[in-house]
């Protein structure tokens, strides 16, 4: 979820308006550093917004947690206000340091180093192992079709007679059936990974899980962050992955871990705290029909 500022420091004229996009330059110029450094400030400040893009004349998007409210009034646009006037523009610009003989080096734009998520496409498939305390075993998740289920626009990831239903737009986990019966159901659909993925950009996940079958509904409360991208060696290879782990908000516990290699195109490794110790699952192998990429087994 985005909602756009148009951001001129030197005027400090904040609007609202529709961000139009454009091809990104190697470097950012002056405006860009300015207000990417007063974001920062801002992103400390909140857990459901953040800064997510800088154009090169100051104008800025900011970018929600899952099922955030897009506002011209959300606190983050009066925190970055607040930025503008402690420290205007013109004295940012004087401070600002520079390297000897020439002018610094601008800092790399933070949008450079997101990973954006890659979609699926009927015929994709991962196949992993998997260990826990209790067993071992291996399972192959493909992607079978799209189909609306409840409402939602879903790509369909058959897992033997599993069937688990991931809203298009977004990735967000909507159910599962087995054998045609729903088993699962997140209320709201949840997007685990909150794309694009940023070195240290924390987002929530607050959803209800529901067992129609058991007749049990979990509400589910946890914060997570991911990590900058670092080659993670499983039986499939070696990849750049993104580390993201999600604890629970009251306790926090860690619920799981998982590295997610866009290159892949889902996560290459997975650890989760069950009440029987750690399941760990690692990518064996896999096939994109998109494009070239390393065939399954």
């Amino acid at each position: 979820m985005r909602s756009t500022r148009s951001s001129r420091p030197l005027a400090l004229a904040l609007a609202l308006v529709t961000l139009v996009a454009g091809c990104a330059s190697l470097q950012n110029t002056p405006q860009q550093d300015y207000v990417w450094e007063m974001g920062r400030i801002c992103d400390g400040r909140f857990r459901d917004w953040y800064l997510d893009r800088v154009e090169a004349d100051g104008r800025y998007t900011i970018r929600g947690a899952p099922n955030s409210v897009p506002s011209p009034n959300l606190p983050y646009f009066d925190c970055m206000r607040e930025q503008f006037t402690a420290r205007p523009y013109a004295q940012w610009l004087r401070q600002r340091p520079a390297a000897s003989g020439a002018a610094a080096k601008p800092a790399a734009d933070p949008a450079a180093r997101a990973i954006e998520r890659r979609v699926w496409s009927v015929g994709d498939e991962w196949s992993y192992r998997w260990e826990s305390p209790v067993g071992s075993g291996t399972f192959v998740w493909t992607v079978a079709r799209f189909e609306t289920v409840e409402g939602v626009d879903s790509v369909v990831v058959k897992a033997g007679r599993r069937e688990i239903f991931y809203r298009r737009s977004d990735g967000a986990h909507v159910l599962d059936k087995v054998d045609g019966g729903v088993v699962t159901r997140n209320v709201p659909p949840v997007a685990v990974l909150a794309f694009p993925l940023r070195p240290g950009r924390p987002w929530a996940l607050d959803y209800t899980r529901e067992r129609p079958e058991a007749r049990q509904t979990d509400d589910v409360e946890m914060d997570c962050r991911a990590d900058a991208p670092a080659a993670v060696t499983v039986p499939a290879g070696t990849f750049a992955a993104s580390h993201v782990t999600c604890v629970h908000r009251r306790t926090g516990a860690t619920s799981f871990e998982l590295w997610y290699a866009p290159e892949v195109g889902n996560s290459v490794k997975e650890q989760s705290a069950l009440s029987s110790g750690i399941r760990v699952r690692e990518l064996v192998s896999f096939k994109l029909t998109a494009r070239a990429a390393r065939p399954l087994d």
